[in-house]
């Protein structure tokens, strides 16, 4: 958003006044939902303002907004790559101040079967100690954020699924952790990163990201206790209905942060409403 209100500049609508760049990989962002969720809180800080205030101010903000759709790594890594001078071409008086990817996992499970359908049809190559390293399409992408954060200094985004839970038990610490499935990727500079463990077949071991997370946010949705083994079927389905309604028109989530340098750790919860996103 703008630093402040365009018709007097001294109303602050807590704004950066950057542009943002985001690399929907899995092509779900919503620009219509993102305008609305603008409108509320441009309202929540301006609400004396005429409704064609409120518009300008939101078109202001998404005009700053620069959306990409790549269709695989080596793409994503690409654009990255090529970002500084699209910057200096297409928005050369704007700083970027967000630079965000969703998701780093996206092209996961068909990098994966590239790498074993390699192996299979060459394992003698594969095995070969001989042969050059393949460098994983991963690592180029980490290397063009690597250069733009030093280049541009945005704050960088990187959304990744949570596939295997380090605990099955949704009471303890453990089970907002989970075992990292992408390498290499970055990880929290002097912690010791529980969920990075990389499988025995990797054929990347010695290649590491060329740089450290500041803050790792794990995300959970609250799960409901388990019934008493002598809860009526009946009971059990309406606690289940209840649960289910509350989940939808909460829409509560759990966030677990760590962060470089320290072993501390935070917690707080957010809830997705149809106006708006609270943080608590």
């Amino acid at each position: 958003m703008p630093k402040s209100d365009h018709t007097t500049s001294s109303v602050d609508v807590g704004g950066w006044g950057m542009s943002a760049v985001v690399y929907d990989t899995d092509s779900s962002f919503n620009i219509q939902r993102l305008r609305h969720l603008l409108l509320t809180r441009i309202s929540q800080l301006l609400p004396l303002s005429e409704e064609t205030e409120k518009e300008e101010i939101a078109r202001q903000s998404l005009v700053r907004l620069h959306i990409f759709r790549p269709t695989s790594l080596l793409q994503l890594a690409t654009s990255i790559k090529n970002l500084p001078p699209y910057h200096a071409s297409h928005i050369p008086n704007d700083e970027i101040g967000v630079l965000a990817i969703d998701s780093m996992s996206t092209f996961y499970w068909g990098e994966r079967f590239s790498a074993e359908r390699m192996r299979n049809v060459a394992p003698e190559k594969a095995r070969s100690k001989s042969d050059v390293v393949s460098i994983p399409p991963l690592y180029h992408v980490l290397s063009a954020i690597q250069s733009v954060r030093l280049s541009h200094s945005p704050l960088i985004v990187l959304t990744n699924w949570a596939l295997s839970p380090l605990s099955q038990d949704n009471t303890t610490f453990f089970a907002m952790l989970y075992k990292q499935h992408l390498h290499p990727f970055p990880a929290l500079d002097g912690v010791a990163d529980l969920g990075a463990k990389v499988a025995k077949t990797t054929d990347h071991l010695s290649l590491a990201s060329p740089f450290y997370l500041a803050h790792h946010i794990s995300l959970l949705s609250p799960s409901p206790a388990p019934f008493p083994p002598d809860t009526p079927l009946d009971d059990a389905l309406r606690q289940e209905a209840q649960y289910r309604k509350d989940v939808v028109e909460k829409g509560g989530v759990l966030c677990l942060v760590r962060s470089s340098g320290t072993r501390d750790t935070s917690r707080f919860a957010f809830y997705i409403t149809n106006e708006d996103i609270v943080v608590q």
